[in-house]
């Protein structure tokens, strides 16, 4: 009988508080680190926590001194909702409900690409949208994508359940 690994056991969101080498995490080191807890931590076993394909895996950074490996400072929280300065450019950017054809007050700010579908918290992944259309795009058959996010614009694709697709642009801020 072989050993269990965590590939082996059924996807449960999980928050990571684990603190190893950036070259450790990408495979370029085997150094190994410690949960936050105290516990160590082999090199394989944060790889595989990390890289498990069927669970949202939230990761928290720790910075660290690179001449005493002191720890320096922590993300306030895990990344995934928008917050601070992200949260008041996406509502500058944005001005209004994104969906085509609504004028909307912006009321929520949410994710284009769903963080469960692999979406990062990003400004670029970020949009705003009224109640009623961020609850739509939550329903079966809708889905958005990013199609540009290059500086100076952003171009979301919605794509409804009849399979019809639009494109929502950012409004510009000041007359060109």
């Amino acid at each position: 009988m072989g050993s269990l690994s965590f590939r082996d056991l059924e996807a449960v969101p999980v928050e990571i508080g684990v603190v190893i080498g950036a070259d450790t995490l990408i495979g370029e080191s085997d150094q190994a680190g410690w949960f936050t807890d105290g516990t160590p931590c082999t090199a394989d076993t944060a790889r595989d926590l990390v890289t498990q394909p069927d669970a949202p895996v939230w990761l928290r950074r720790w910075f660290t001194d690179p001449a005493t490996g002191v720890t320096t400072s922590v993300d306030r929280a895990r990344k995934r909702f928008f917050g601070g300065p992200e949260l008041r450019f996406i509502q500058a950017r944005d001005r209004h409900c994104r969906h085509p054809w609504c004028d909307a007050p912006i009321e929520h700010t949410d994710h284009v690409v769903w963080v469960a579908e692999g979406g990062s918290t990003t400004v670029a992944n970020g949009q705003g949208l009224c109640a009623a259309h961020n609850l739509t795009k939550e329903t079966p058959g809708w889905s958005s994508r990013v199609v540009d996010a290059s500086p100076g614009r952003h171009i979301v694709e919605i794509t409804t359940p009849t399979g019809h697709t639009y494109s929502s642009n950012a409004p510009p801020a000041l007359p060109p």
